[in-house]
């Protein structure tokens, strides 16, 4: 079959002046620009995720209170001792709901635990949950993962609402709850005053059936 006369006139140019045609040049990787996501991949291979237990008091306290002390994210405004974190620990575990942590160079940097979200009977398939990193663990996908078991923890449970309150602004948390399906559907305005200012609240939803 013959091509037509303006397909042989470019399949002769090709042939005949080879120089002029474009060359393709593979994508080059640079260290520099595999750098950022090699330290991503290294993070979370060496993270591993189990369950919480009471003697992960001090260093989820650690993770803990400079949220508390330094930023409106915690509406609680005084540390907490480790004693009072171990009976949180315990009282989580002990009404079925799930507290992990993430565990990397045998320490903890991260925890996500689950809590009733009321106490009266109709709302016992729902549940608030809350997550938070150590600041020099975040941005490598590790609060990610661990909010992700989080949720394929309940989901294995009876609980059939999640709820994530975030103060607000709060463009991270927010991003992370939106990645992992959460909804925003309630907004409170000045629900809380601390560091001098009264702080919106949202709330993001995920149902899990």
């Amino acid at each position: 079959m013959a091509l037509p006369r303006s397909q042989r006139e470019d399949r002769k140019q090709l042939l005949t002046h080879p120089r002029d045609t474009p060359t393709l040049r593979p994508y080059a990787v640079t260290p520099e620009s595999a750098f950022p996501y090699l330290i991503w991949t290294l993070a979370l291979m060496e993270t591993s995720i189990r369950p919480a237990r009471e003697s992960d008091a001090v260093d989820i306290a650690d993770i803990y209170n400079p949220y508390v002390l330094g930023t409106c994210i915690s509406f609680e405004t005084e540390p907490v001792r480790a004693p009072e974190m171990a009976r949180r620990i315990g009282e989580t575990l002990g009404s079925s709901l799930p507290w992990l942590v993430a565990e990397a160079s045998g320490g903890v940097v991260g925890y996500a635990y689950a809590s009733r979200w009321k106490s009266r009977r109709a709302y016992r398939h729902s549940v608030e949950s809350s997550v938070y990193m150590n600041p020099a663990h975040t941005g490598k996908g590790v609060g990610l993962r661990l909010y992700s078991a989080l949720i394929e923890a309940l989901r294995a449970s009876s609980v059939h609402a999640v709820m994530g309150g975030i103060a607000l602004p709060n463009a991270s948390s927010v991003g992370l709850h939106e990645r992992l399906g959460f909804k925003k559907v309630a907004h409170f305005e000045q629900a809380g005053y601390k560091e001098g200012r009264w702080i919106d609240v949202g709330y993001w939803q995920l149902l899990l059936a």
